[in-house]
């Protein structure tokens, strides 16, 4: 087996490809996903392929909490990425995930969720709709309450219709924009 071998895992790509029903054009289910059984998955990254360490990028949700800790007990990393961090870009615990939304035990961290926002303006972005699914992408402008001064954030939105014809946002993702180097 590899020394040092690690897998790197998209949880939201990962989730996707698995799970989705196929719908007919007389919006039919014929096919329906199937669920992943995570604690069996690591093991089997870990027999079959020697796999050490398995990095779970996962967006976090304060109320998927048990769910991050199961996975950590199943032996998985989870790394959490917030939108405006730049020293500690990501997070391995649910503590740490926290703290970007409401401030604590890192240092940069003053609590996106908490910050008092004065407008948030949506900008260019481009949508992409097939069946039940959607794919939104573009840019949002936050004005926090004590300035005028925007910051430009990239993002990319998944969405679908549950069982119920309600639309879901069933991925997210935001990031600054690339800035070059001088």
């Amino acid at each position: 087996m590899i020394k040092n071998n690690y897998a790197f895992i998209d949880s939201n790509n990962l989730y996707l490809g698995i799970s989705g029903d196929i719908i007919n054009g007389k919006r039919q289910k014929i096919y329906s996903g199937w669920k992943l059984d995570y604690k069996r998955f690591r093991v089997y990254l870990r027999d079959k392929y020697g796999i050490e360490k398995t990095f779970l990028f996962i967006g976090f949700k304060p109320g998927n909490q048990a769910m991050y800790t199961k996975l950590q007990e199943y032996g998985y990393i989870c790394v959490f990425k917030p939108t405006l961090a730049s020293t500690d870009q990501f997070r391995e615990t649910k503590e740490e995930a926290l703290s970007y939304f409401v401030g604590g035990i890192i240092p940069e961290d003053k609590g996106f969720a908490i910050k008092p926002w004065k407008k948030v303006r949506w900008g260019e972005q481009q949508i992409i709709v097939h069946g039940t699914e959607a794919i939104a992408m573009g840019n949002y402008f936050f004005t926090p309450a004590d300035s005028d001064i925007e910051t430009k954030v990239e993002f990319t939105f998944g969405y679908m219709m549950d069982e119920n014809g309600n639309l879901r946002i069933n991925a997210h993702h935001s990031s600054l924009p690339f800035t070059p180097a001088e």
